[in-house]
């Protein structure tokens, strides 16, 4: 599980919090997002994206929650697949609104071992 009280961002602002994933072997994984303590629940996202590489202009959008959410369930990513043996990726929790700031949880799961750290 990530914790983070810091605060997500929309794409078209810097990130305050990307997380790297390290895949060692193709695998399937789910992530869930949820907004923690907040009376008003903000809109949220999720994507995942393949880390292309010093060089490169773009990474490579891999899977996504779908539009900005304030579902109580949170945004979802279900069942996408990390391929690629020895492949990095990125998991980037967005809000909305670019101004507000939530604590937040990620349950991340994996049908294979994966490390997963802040950038």
């Amino acid at each position: 599980m990530i914790e983070s009280k810091n605060s997500p961002k929309n794409l078209e602002t810097s990130y305050h919090q990307v997380f790297k994933i390290k895949v060692g072997h193709p695998t399937y994984v789910l992530a869930r997002m949820v907004s923690v303590g907040e009376e008003d629940i903000p809109f949220i996202g999720l994507k995942i994206f393949k880390a292309r590489g010093l060089g490169t202009n773009s990474d490579e959008l891999v899977a996504t929650s779908g539009p900005f959410s304030n579902s109580p369930q949170g945004a979802v990513i279900g069942r996408a697949i990390l391929a690629g043996k020895n492949t990095e990726y990125y998991l980037v929790p967005m809000v909305m609104d670019k101004s507000s700031e939530i604590r937040y949880e990620i349950k991340f799961y994996s049908d294979y071992p994966v490390e997963i750290y802040m950038v």
